[in-house]
């Protein structure tokens, strides 16, 4: 029994010991916050991006946004005018979106996915004549464009 008492005692005073050990007042933790936002749209390419993605969700409002962020951030960018126009047609402003792609062909007069997509968006706006001349151009420049003959016909 003394043994077990001197075991508890010894036990006893090294809690205590172990006890001293800890300071009353432990240093406090700092929290310090940090914020760092980066947005994927970072210049022309990735508001082009953006848009086109909008495009795909069936958002042209939102794709007109950001094609217009990616085109005021590059005016050249001839496919986020393509999508300019796309989002606008999609929106039946068939109008606008014809002048968004005459002016992408004044860039790229020969780029036969922009005549077809002007050729398309006159025919959905009424102009029908207009529609005819611009893809007979489409389809002088490529014949096997399966787009173009489906539009043309």
């Amino acid at each position: 029994m003394k043994s077990m008492l001197k075991h508890v005692a010894m036990l006893s005073g090294s809690v205590v010991a172990a006890g001293c050990a800890i300071p009353t007042n432990p240093p406090q933790a700092q929290v310090v916050p940090y914020q760092a936002v980066r947005h994927s749209a970072a210049g022309a390419e990735g508001y082009y991006a953006l848009g086109k993605y909008y495009i795909g969700q069936q958002r042209p409002a939102d794709a007109l946004i950001e094609f217009t962020k990616a085109v005021n951030a590059n005016p050249n960018h001839i496919e986020a005018r393509n999508g300019r126009a796309t989002a606008l047609a999609q929106l039946g402003e068939f109008r606008s979106a014809a002048g968004e792609l005459k002016t992408a062909l004044e860039r790229a007069p020969e780029a036969v996915h922009l005549l077809n997509n002007l050729g398309y968006v006159q025919t959905l706006g009424g102009q029908f004549d207009e529609a005819a001349e611009t893809l007979r151009k489409a389809f002088a420049l490529d014949p096997k464009n399966e787009r173009v003959r489906a539009n043309w016909a």
